[in-house]
């Protein structure tokens, strides 16, 4: 078709510049439209492929916030879950320690002993809690018994005792069998990290067995320990003329204890064995012979311990060395 304007164009006559230029705008005519054709039909495959690209962003954008969704929603099941048990197992936790509150052998407050700063004191502190006994008359005489060891305390320094902290047997529901160790452990779940003794006297048959839980001192503060240091033959009737010994063996028992946790712990020396009477050790052979052994035994501990030696200065060692020989010397004559 072109070709044959061109044709017609030659036959008319006119001059070759008009012919030039004619044909010249046909054949660029002809180049421009196929041009035009070929960039629109570029710009319709890539409008397609925009659009493709677009669809499959939205596709994905929306499979993605979709995705969030449903997992956003997910993780809030599972916390819900979560909140729930952790609910519940507060509310476990209240219902056990209400339960646990009722079986609570002290006068003393547990929150009380929750509060108490324990930590802000700048002196080492045993506390000292004497349980009641499983016999009327020698507990009807437990707050006379309680006033002595105070007493003693006081000199003994280091020792806060727990004035007639235990309850009555009536109060703790255990049929007048008011000390052991279950009652100690309960203690000592509360006070645990608080340096504790606990003397709990257990009369069995005819029999007086002084037992003691000790923990927070020697291994670690969770530390339990628990064991029957002494013995003595019991009449309920003959109270009377038995309660200077008992108290006597009370005595002897906390000072003893508070003795090894000064020295393990702090690496003091004794102090106890400068507060006896003569009389008394005189009077009863077996309790004297029984503080000898503990005495012997801590200095052995101590001189043969390297790690004890670590913890102290020479001069340090030498001083409870020294006190604890002459802590022997005064309890053998």
């Amino acid at each position: 078709m072109a070709f044959e304007g061109i044709e017609k164009i030659m036959n008319s006559g006119c001059s070759p510049f008009f012919i030039s230029n004619a044909l010249s705008s046909m054949l660029f005519g002809e180049i421009n439209k196929d041009t035009q054709l070929t960039n629109t039909v570029e710009q319709i495959a890539f409008k397609k492929q925009m659009n493709l690209a677009r669809q499959k962003f939205e596709d994905e954008k929306f499979s993605s916030e979709l995705s969030f969704k449903r997992e956003m929603l997910e993780t809030g099941r599972i916390f819900q879950q979560i909140e729930a048990k952790r609910s519940f197992e507060n509310e476990k936790k209240k219902i056990e320690f209400n339960f646990f509150e009722s079986y609570w052998p002290l006068k003393i407050d547990i929150h009380a002993i929750w509060n108490e700063n324990i930590f802000s004191k700048s002196n080492a502190n045993l506390t000292v809690i004497l349980a009641r006994y499983n016999s009327p008359k020698a507990n009807n005489d437990y707050s006379n018994t309680c006033d002595e060891l105070e007493r003693c305390s006081e000199k003994l320094h280091n020792v806060t005792f727990k004035h007639s902290a235990w309850k009555l047997a009536e109060q703790v529901n255990v049929n007048n069998n008011i000390g052991g160790i279950a009652q100690n452990m309960n203690v000592h779940y509360i006070m645990q990290g608080i340096p504790t003794l606990v003397i709990s006297p257990q009369i069995v048959g005819d029999i007086l067995y002084f037992d003691v839980s000790i923990w927070s001192f020697g291994k670690g503060l969770g530390s339990f320990h628990n064991q029957s240091m002494f013995s003595m033959a019991y009449d309920e009737k003959n109270y009377d003329t038995l309660k200077e010994k008992i108290r006597f063996t009370l005595i002897a028992i906390m000072g003893i204890i508070r003795d090894s946790f000064m020295s393990i712990e702090f690496q003091k020396p004794p102090v106890f064995p400068y507060l006896l009477e003569k009389e008394k050790l005189s009077k009863y052979p077996d309790i004297q012979q029984f503080i000898l052994s503990h005495y012997e035994d801590l200095s052995n501990q101590i001189s043969i311990s390297a790690d004890y030696k670590v913890l102290c200065n020479d001069r340090e060692y030498m001083a409870i060395d020294n006190k604890l020989k002459e802590s022997l010397t005064k309890l053998s004559k």
